[in-house]
């Protein structure tokens, strides 16, 4: 392969989007892995061609972060980003990332899960509170704290048939993105013909209190 032309402190570009020196440098400082935040990077903009967020929402999820796992003490926040060693701007492009991973994840199909399977679910998540539940969503007049086994069956139902397909369209959606990106190392353009590896790990791996809650806007 010839000599990539790319600009300056660019290090990739997929169509006209690009990531950049100082984006994976930034990135890094959480992972620890310069190559881990550009495999982080590019899965990124494959995801951004194929579906995309708001700034509205991803902002109303962050305030929905903070209201709800820091108590509302936004300096809390910032503090825990400090550990991690994230800025505000990497918190919301987290936080985007995710937002747009349940988009995508509605577009996947899921197996109805087995009554055996709804009962294991019921009696391992019976203490965990209905907003800490991925997928759960929200059940309308009861406190998004309110642990799973608390709930009537009739109630309990219908959240657990939510969580056991959310959970089985994310084990298909990282098959889905590592396709995607597999296709898109075809297309992608990088100094020194240096490729980024395929990988489906979301930045929240390193910042788990980054995950939008259920119901966050």
């Amino acid at each position: 392969a010839g000599q990539i032309d790319l600009p300056r402190g660019v290090r990739c570009a997929l169509g006209s989007e690009t990531i950049t020196t100082g984006e994976i440098a930034a990135l890094a400082r959480v992972t620890r892995d310069r190559d881990a935040a550009l495999t982080i990077l590019f899965a990124r903009l494959v995801q951004r061609e194929a579906a995309s967020v708001v700034a509205g929402d991803v902002r109303a999820a962050e305030r929905a972060i903070v209201r709800r796992r820091f108590g509302g003490v936004r300096g809390q926040y910032l503090a825990a980003l400090r550990r991690a060693g994230a800025s505000p701007q990497i918190a919301l492009g987290a936080i985007a990332d995710e937002l747009r991973r349940e988009a995508l994840l509605v577009r996947l199909r899921a197996a109805a899960p087995s009554a055996a399977e709804i009962a294991e679910f019921a009696a391992t998540y019976a203490p965990v509170p209905l907003r800490d539940i991925p997928g759960a969503g929200e059940v309308a007049g009861l406190d998004p704290a309110t642990p799973l086994g608390l709930l009537p069956a009739e109630l309990a139902r219908p959240v657990i048939l939510r969580a056991l397909r959310h959970a089985a369209r994310a084990e298909r959606y990282a098959g889905w993105a590592e396709r995607r990106q597999e296709r898109a190392l075809d297309r992608i353009r990088c100094t020194r013909d240096r490729l980024p590896a395929i990988g489906a790990a979301p930045l929240t791996s390193w910042m788990p209190f980054l995950v939008p809650l259920a119901g966050s806007s």
